[in-house]
């Protein structure tokens, strides 16, 4: 395949089945992919197809995540947006894309934390969480969270349980978390919310059985 034959095909992208879009990037010679491709990829994450959404999302991940380490501050919005996208697996690819992005995709995140839409605010939550930057801004990502933990809206109160849970010492696991800073006070904190989601029976309750049993035993070590 030519350069000028595979630049035609990933300008008409939506044309090809699943398949053939997967096998276009893979199957391609890495001097293909040059800053026009990138460009094109960006312009794709707009794209009306979530499927294109997602394969052009992916695939800057995967193939030019040293672009995405210095992206302009027009990409980061646009990459903030797409948490609002409708399709779930492209709203789950954004936080790798936002860790991948460093410093300024993280300080742009917690700059629009302070959004009054709902359902931005939930996955801004949600995606800061996620974010392997918040050594960063520890104390500025922390006390966004404590403050969503007294939010009006309940899902944005269960985001900011789980976020915080997430980046504490109660997931070892977790490559996203704080180790080095005290969450003792956070749990403190963590505790009533946790308590309250567990009396609510529903498809959240488990989870914050979960959490509320790990809260309990580090508070107990404490």
């Amino acid at each position: 395949m030519t350069e000028d034959v595979f630049k035609q095909k990933l300008q008409h992208i939506s044309q090809l089945t699943v398949s053939e879009r997967w096998d276009l990037l893979r199957e391609a010679d890495p001097m293909y992919l040059t800053r026009e491709v990138f460009d094109v990829l960006v312009n794709q994450l707009e794209d009306q197809d979530d499927h294109v959404r997602f394969f052009a999302l992916h695939q800057l991940i995967d193939r030019f995540p040293k672009q995405l380490t210095t992206p302009s501050d027009a990409l980061v919005d646009r990459m903030i947006g797409l948490l609002k996208d409708e399709s779930h697996p492209v709203v789950d690819r954004v936080p790798w894309a936002l860790s991948i992005m460093g410093e300024k995709g993280f300080m742009r995140l917690l700059e629009r934390s302070d959004t009054n839409e709902v359902r931005l605010k939930r996955m801004i939550v949600w995606a800061i969480g996620k974010n392997a930057n918040l050594h960063l801004a520890p104390e500025r990502s922390i006390n966004f969270l404590l403050e969503c933990l007294g939010h009006a809206d309940e899902e944005t109160r269960y985001l900011a349980m789980s976020a915080l849970v997430e980046i504490s010492p109660l997931k070892n696991y977790s490559p996203y978390g704080l180790k080095s800073y005290d969450f003792t006070p956070v749990y403190h904190q963590l505790k009533p919310v946790a308590e309250y989601f567990v009396s609510k029976d529903d498809h959240n309750t488990e989870f914050a059985e979960r959490y509320l049993r790990l809260i309990n035993m580090a508070l107990k070590n404490a």
